[in-house]
C-alpha cells in the first residue's frame, strides 16, 4: 500500500509497505516538456471555446424556434376567426361580382362558382335570391 502524507510545509511524504508492488518509472516523451504541457493547455482551451461556441449556437437557434412559436400561437387565435371569414367572404363577393361584370353576358355567378369548383354555401351565396348573405 502507498501512503501519501501532505506536511504543512507543503512536502509530500511517501511511505511503501512491503505489500507495494515495485512500479518501474514510465518514460516522458520527448516533447513533454513545459511547452509542451503549455501547447496541451492551449489545445484543450480551444476545445473547451468550440464546444461552448456550439452550445451558444445551439441555445440561439433553440430560442429562434421558441419564439417562432410563440409568434405563431399569438398569430394564430380564434377571436378573430369570425371576422376574419367576413372579410373573406365580402372580399370573395367583390371578386365574384368584378369577374361576372367582366364575363360574357350569359356567365351568372352560379356558373362562376360552378367553373372554379367553389361551393355556394362556403362564399354565402344564396342562389334563389341570386345574392350574397352578407350583402
Amino acid at each position: 500500500d502507498v501512503v501519501v502524507v501532505d506536511v504543512v510545509t507543503g512536502t509530500v511524504a511517501v511511505h511503501y509497505t512491503l505489500d507495494t508492488p515495485i512500479l518501474k518509472p514510465t518514460p516522458t516523451p520527448a516533447g513533454d516538456s513545459i511547452h509542451g504541457r503549455e501547447e496541451k493547455e492551449e489545445q484543450a482551451q480551444r476545445t473547451k471555446h468550440r464546444l461552448l461556441a456550439r452550445k451558444r449556437e445551439d441555445l440561439r437557434h433553440r430560442q429562434r424556434r421558441l419564439l417562432m412559436v410563440k409568434k405563431h400561437r399569438e398569430k394564430a387565435t380564434t377571436a378573430t376567426l369570425p371576422a376574419q371569414i367576413e372579410k373573406w367572404r365580402a372580399v370573395c363577393a367583390a371578386s365574384i361580382r368584378q369577374l361576372q361584370e367582366l364575363s360574357p353576358p350569359s356567365a351568372t355567378i352560379v356558373s362562376i362558382l360552378a367553373h372554379y369548383g367553389i361551393e355556394q354555401k362556403l362564399v354565402g351565396y344564396n342562389p334563389d335570391e341570386d345574392l350574397f348573405i352578407d350583402e
